[in-house]
């Protein structure tokens, strides 16, 4: 059983019950037996720890979108008499992970053009975002319906519609 005290290294956890990865930060590990492990911080809800192994899990529920880090203080108390306590903090970086779709604004795109457009022309631009971060924010666009005859595509990174050469 292991007491940590907060503050260098940093490892990585994966906790396979709620397929989030979870960064912990701690240093200083000393042997304690017969310890009690109560928590208390911003996570009170959100983690839960194992009273007497002190192992930390996820709770369901975690949302990196909403809150991507928590600071969880920990007690340790033995069961001497006197009792002895200790405390130390955890702090525990939420990842993330590809769980929003891209939203489009406006979610509907009106506009018209000439039949004598030249080839080539813009016609309009579209936008969405994806509030993941990292490569799960990045956002392909691709023409999937109603261009029959391929006469308009995507330039990228501008991700403007534009008629394609002699069609």
């Amino acid at each position: 059983m292991y007491l940590w005290n907060y503050n260098k290294s940093i490892e990585l956890f994966f906790d396979r019950t709620n397929k989030r990865k979870l960064w912990v930060t701690f240093v200083q590990c000393s042997a304690i037996k017969n310890v009690n492990f109560p928590l208390g911080g911003d996570g009170v809800g959100k983690f839960s720890i194992n009273s007497s192994s002190g192992v930390i899990s996820a709770l369901p529920g975690l949302d990196r979108e909403t809150k991507d880090d928590y600071y969880l203080s920990i007690t340790g108390q033995d069961g001497g008499t006197p009792p002895l306590t200790g405390l130390c903090g955890v702090r525990v970086f939420i990842s993330d992970t590809n769980d929003n779709k891209p939203v489009f604004s406006p979610t509907l795109y009106l506009t018209s053009i000439s039949e004598a457009t030249p080839p080539g022309t813009d016609v309009i631009p579209v936008q969405a975002s994806d509030v993941d971060i990292g490569v799960n924010a990045e956002i392909e666009f691709s023409i999937v319906g109603g261009d029959v005859k391929k006469q308009f595509q995507v330039r990228l990174p501008e991700t403007i519609l534009k008629k394609q050469r002699g069609n």
